[in-house]
């Protein structure tokens, strides 16, 4: 594709590129290995429900990462971030909230990756109306079957949101895997900055019904001056396999706590990153957020076709302090998500194949009630947000060519509201809009297969954003929804049995891409003077790309894998035409190998190189953060009933940040580069005991 050719022209003129060793390590691997996989046996399938039904990867026309129940106990992940970045190979930064928790940023949307990732838990969606953080740190990892990623828009099956991606985190609530009997086990682990972690789990499967239940308490200082934090959670599942149907049912609580140390200058992060900033600690800073998840789900065939019935509940409180003007400000939001929706599949025989039609209906009534400090003269508010929406997506299966036609479509309709209490002003943004999706996917033998895909995808602004939209007039303007046109080809190869490796290259071109924006112009009065901070539409943007991912079993005691992300973010026309796009790494590398020294021994590494970026709300691309390289080192004791771990998290104490922001000049105070760092070397020693 043409889009192809013009990526690889531009990275041979860029200034920043990937380091040598990186580049003859990812282009050896799959030479070396294509020799030795010819007379290995098939490697068993990999089924995904990436489509919301079963079916192998390989066949699917999307780029796909499987993260196993396995890969995770093997490398002693503690939580699911943790997981979809050692294991997953997205890209990823410290929560600016604090705590325990990373910023899952796969496209590099910067201040919005929440907003352009739709994360899911067993296909149902958690993302707020607002722009808060979500959270996952305070989901027990034994609670989790498998994570899939798809770096590619779900626009058609997941709605809004999902242009930088879908992250579906399937637990044992939804998994069709049934090992009968009991089990149990208990897990204890100690690390640097006085960090405790306590997990527990249990499970029980006997003649169709699984009950199982997953608690963690994790509590730590924190790497920074005023950082302690601490995640509570527990998750109950209840599921029922029966001949005729299949129901289950899932109730979690999670809650958290986080000092927030806030920004430092670059001077002060040069003098000291482990220091806090002094408004922070003076102000007490802080976040708690308490989060009760209730989820159902009813699944049986009736006339031919597969019917599901999906519906969560989710209670939601944030409590938080922030500094505003040198003073403390606290806010309380108390909100609720339901979400209901209802599906249907259908599989049938063509003449020369067979058709498999999914279809449904998704409804989703999020409400919210924040409460403002009475000093910012705000009051309070009533928020809310209601959709709906109706999609059908048709697969056929063409077994004499190998080929899989996919077509999609959707269309939503979004209501948004904000009511000012205080003055009874209220605020509406209304829009319907559509999404549509073309895939072909050809199995050149048992284990290659190729892949086109083109689709749409689009994101209304939520409730912060087109509430805090204005014109240089301070007149309320209305944003436009982001829409994305996605293109993208890719080529996915089972290595026998020992690994596989996928690899695709993209374009994403936007319009009307939501931001934030701090230079709008110089507002002035009688006394006073301040810049214009506010969401836009950005000019047209273009996001493209090539992703490679390898896992390879070298030989009984060898794995290797590695993944590249190359990412050319730039402004497509405007006022900076030709401009990177911030907080959009151009080159990320991750490197992992793992050695097993006997049967119940093994040691691995991790290593991620991210490339300079731009720091965020620089769009005149003056101030570049530097590149960083981040390793990491396990090893694992395992018997029948008895785990040991030992990890060294940033092995060679990397001095780095992963995000950074320009600040705007106020009064006497110059504009200036927020800098938030992140961890140090730090050490972690586990046990496991399983009963």
């Amino acid at each position: 594709m043409i889009f192809f050719v013009e990526l690889m022209s531009n990275r041979s003129s860029s200034s920043a590129g990937v380091p040598a060793w990186s580049v003859l390590t990812l282009l050896a691997l799959p030479a070396a290995v294509h020799a030795q996989v010819t007379s290995s046996p098939t490697l068993p399938s990999v089924f995904v429900t990436a489509t919301r039904y079963e079916q192998e990867s390989i066949s699917t026309p999307a780029y796909l990462t499987v993260i196993t129940r396995d890969q995770i106990e093997k490398a002693s992940v503690s939580t699911v971030n943790e997981a979809v970045s050692r294991l997953g190979g997205l890209a990823t930064r410290t929560s600016l909230n604090g705590g325990n928790e990373l910023t899952i940023d796969p496209m590099g949307f910067g201040d919005t990756a929440g907003s352009n990732l739709r994360v899911l838990i067993d296909g149902m969606p958690i993302r707020d109306g607002d722009a808060t953080e979500i959270r996952l740190s305070g989901i027990p990892i034994e609670s989790v079957d498998r994570i899939e990623i798809q770096r590619s828009s779900g626009g058609v099956l997941y709605g809004g949101g999902s242009t930088g991606g879908v992250l579906n985190i399937i637990t044992r609530t939804s998994s069709v895997k049934r090992h009968e009997g009991s089990s149990a086990s208990l897990y204890a682990g100690r690390g640097s900055f006085s960090t405790d972690e306590y997990r527990f789990s249990g499970q029980y499967v006997k003649d169709g019904l699984e009950l199982s239940i997953a608690a963690s308490d994790r509590q730590s200082s924190g790497f920074r001056a005023h950082s302690a934090n601490s995640d509570r959670g527990i998750f109950f599942n209840a599921k029922f396999n029966g001949d005729v149907f299949r129901a289950g049912m899932s109730l979690s609580n999670e809650d958290s706590y986080a000092q927030s140390p806030g920004p430092l200058s670059e001077i002060q992060y040069r003098t000291d990153r482990r220091m806090a900033q002094p408004d922070s600690v003076a102000n007490k800073t802080r976040g708690i957020i308490e989060t009760t998840r209730l989820a159902v789900f009813l699944e049986r065939e009736l006339a031919n076709v597969v019917w599901r019935l999906d519906s969560s509940l989710r209670w939601r409180d944030l409590d938080s302090v922030a500094v505003k003007g040198g003073f403390p400000s606290s806010f309380n939001f108390n909100g609720n998500d339901n979400f209901l929706s209802l599906t249907g599949q259908r599989s049938f025989d063509l003449m020369f194949g067979q058709n498999q039609v999914l279809f449904g209906v998704e409804r989703g009534d999020w409400s919210q009630f924040r409460r403002y400090p009475p000093s910012l003269g705000f009051g309070n508010f009533q928020l809310d947000f209601n959709s709906i929406s109706y999609f059908i997506r048709d697969d056929i299966d063409i077994p004499s060519l190998g080929m899989r036609l996919t077509a999609g479509y959707r269309s939503e309709r979004n209501e948004r509201s904000q009511l000012s209490l205080l003055s009874a002003t209220r605020l509406d943004n209304n829009y319907d809009r559509s999404a549509w999706e073309l895939g072909l996917s050809k199995r050149i033998d048992d284990d290659n297969s190729v892949y086109a895909r083109i689709a749409t995808s689009f994101r209304f602004a939520n409730i912060d954003e087109f509430g805090s939209s204005y014109n240089l007039d301070q007149t309320t303007r209305i944003l436009l929804p982001q829409t994305s046109r996605d293109q993208e080809i890719g080529w996915k190869r089972n290595l026998g049995s020992r690994g596989r490796f996928d690899i695709r290259a993209y374009r994403s071109d936007l319009m009307n891409e939501l931001a934030f924006r701090n230079e709008l112009g110089l507002v002035t009065g009688p006394g006073y003077s301040y810049i214009l901070e506010s969401n836009v539409n950005l000019q047209p943007t273009r996001r493209q790309g090539l992703d490679f991912d390898l896992s390879y079993q070298w030989s009984p005691a060898i794995l290797v894998g590695s993944s590249l992300s190359i990412r050319d973010a730039k402004f497509r026309e405007g006022e900076f035409s030709g401009k990177r796009i911030p907080m959009s790494a151009s080159e990320i590398v991750s490197l992992r190998g793992e050695y097993a020294i006997d049967d119940r021994q093994r040691v691995g590494v991790m290593s991620r190189w991210t490339s300079s970026q731009y720091v965020a709300l620089d769009f005149d691309n003056n101030y570049p953060m530097p590149s960083y390289t981040v390793s990491d080192l396990y090893y694992q004791h395992k018997t029948s009933q008895f785990d040991f771990a030992v990890k060294v998290l940033n092995i060679f104490d990397q001095n780095y940040y992963s995000y950074a922001t320009r600040v705007t000049a106020s009064g006497a105070t110059p504009a200036y580069t927020a800098v938030y760092p992140d961890f140090g070397r730090s050490f972690w020693v586990s046990a496991r005991w399983r009963f």
